[in-house]
């Protein structure tokens, strides 16, 4: 009987012998793969990003949760219908907001935001200024000069870019236990990453404002039909005491810039990249190349090296 032990330490020897035998195709193929590496890790463009932590405001949540709670009953009596703010406004729904079609359709009326997402190639410090690709955008005519596939038009849709903003640019977490959220938003511009978001937040929190002081406006006008309407004191009082409070969350809605979402830590101009990671692409480039090497070796020469064992 032959051991199989010693079977297969026979042909593991004659494995290494082999891949010994072939040291330099190793050598030039893991070095090959080594330079294609350092030159994709270099050709690659640096992209910073900024951060801000921010948490639903809850000034107007508490004010709708008053109103409910003091007239709630009287008001449902008159047919008057307040809605709980709180549970309308939510951490999730600011979040979907802000990754919705809608919203980064408004962000795009802003001049300049669609080049960046969409042209940006890199970021000259010297003079502070994003350098486009002039294969899809020139900067200096305001032109679209890309040659893309239908059903794309040499102007990148609002659509398009949606995608670039939701795959590549943007990133956003909640963290169930503070209920704060972080947004952050890569690009290769530490200076547009930073203005963007704050165009962001800034946008979310005055749209907001406006939708809500629409909607305030609006209940004044059916609030004061009602008081036409109920001829019992009670009625008409609860009524007062509800426009009256209603006036109140108007003026402090005109006059709050965080009205929707409260800035915990602002946007920063990033001074570091944050990715390429042009060390771990070379390393495992390396390996990469050292992998395919010894297997080609391996299947080139599988009927040389016997790795079956035998009683």
């Amino acid at each position: 009987m032959i051991s199989t032990t010693k079977e297969v330490n026979l042909n593991f020897k004659q494995f290494l012998l082999l891949l010994w035998s072939r040291k330099f195709i190793i050598l030039f193929t893991t070095l090959f793969f080594i330079v294609v590496s350092i030159s994709y890790a270099l050709y690659l463009p640096n992209e910073y990003r900024s951060q801000a932590v921010v948490k639903l405001s809850q000034q107007h949540n508490s004010d709708m949760s008053s109103i409910a709670s003091q007239y709630g009953g009287i008001a449902a009596a008159a047919g008057i219908d307040i809605p709980n703010s709180t549970s309308e406004k939510s951490e999730n729904l600011a979040i979907e907001i802000i990754k919705s079609r809608e919203f980064f359709k408004h962000l795009l009326t802003y001049e300049g935001v669609l080049p960046e997402i969409m042209a940006a190639k890199r970021f000259n410090f010297d003079n502070q200024e994003t350098i486009f690709d002039e294969k899809i955008y020139r900067p200096e005519k305001k032109e679209w000069v890309r040659k893309p596939e239908p059903p794309f038009g040499i102007i990148p849709s609002y659509l398009e870019a949606h995608e670039v903003y939701l795959n590549e640019i943007l990133t956003i977490f909640f963290d169930k236990k503070t209920n704060f959220i972080t947004i952050s938003i890569t690009h290769v511009s530490p200076v547009f990453a930073e203005e963007f978001l704050a165009l962001i937040i800034n946008e979310l929190n005055r749209l907001e404002r406006e939708t809500d002081l629409l909607k305030i406006n609006k209940k004044l006008i059916y609030l004061e039909e009602q008081l036409n309407k109920f001829e019992i004191k009670g009625i008409q009082d609860s009524i007062f005491n509800i426009i009256e409070t209603q006036l109140e969350k108007k003026m402090l809605t005109d006059i709050s810039d965080e009205y929707f979402i409260e800035i915990l830590d602002s946007p920063f101009i990033p001074e570091e990249k944050s990715s390429p990671q042009r060390s771990l692409i070379v390393i495992l480039g390396s390996i990469l190349g050292f992998i395919f090497s010894v297997t080609f070796i391996f299947l080139r020469n599988i009927s040389n090296v016997k790795l079956e064992t035998s009683l």
